[in-house]
């Protein structure tokens, strides 16, 4: 995909970016009560938002990466635009922010909550390692790179919480 650019997002873009999200989390909230729980989220404060812009300054993705740990980020909300789902803009907004974030601040693994179908996220380098949150049992665990999933589990280095 040409023409896209990654970038963090600004203030000016929040509630465009938490809109991308209203039709699937606003859990019969009004747009104005979704917006203002956004916007006093603390979730929301603990990271920071990303955003995949057209040239002409279009939003079409956006995300929130948390710190976890030294050399470990986490990924959430994930969303897209409605009318540009299922175009590849998450995809992109993902990949190129693994890739950002890997050469600049030496990040080796992400973890991210699956509640859509897993095989999107394994596409982009993603394994299941487990189910943590309760009361979501659709929900997955995720970390990537894949190759090193073994390494959590009973055995190997706990999960992180739900962020």
């Amino acid at each position: 995909m040409t023409g896209l650019q990654l970038r963090a997002a600004q203030p000016r873009d929040m509630e465009t970016v938490f809109m991308m999200g209203f039709d699937v989390w606003r859990d019969g909230l009004s747009r104005e009560e979704y917006l203002a729980a956004c916007q006093i989220s603390p979730k929301f404060e603990k990271g920071k938002w990303w955003v995949l812009e057209t040239a002409e300054g279009k939003i079409m993705s956006s995300l929130i990466t948390y710190s976890l740990a030294k050399g470990v980020v986490g990924l959430g909300s994930i969303a897209t635009d409605y009318e540009f789902r299922k175009q590849g803009f998450a995809s992109e907004l993902i990949r190129q922010v693994i890739t950002y974030l890997e050469g600049s601040k030496a990040v080796q693994a992400f973890f991210l909550f699956s509640d859509i179908d897993p095989t999107f996220y394994e596409k982009l380098g993603f394994g299941v390692v487990g189910r943590r949150v309760p009361g979501h049992p659709h929900t997955v665990c995720m970390v990537r790179p894949d190759n090193i999933r073994h390494l959590y589990g009973e055995d190997g280095y706990s999960l992180p919480s739900y962020f």
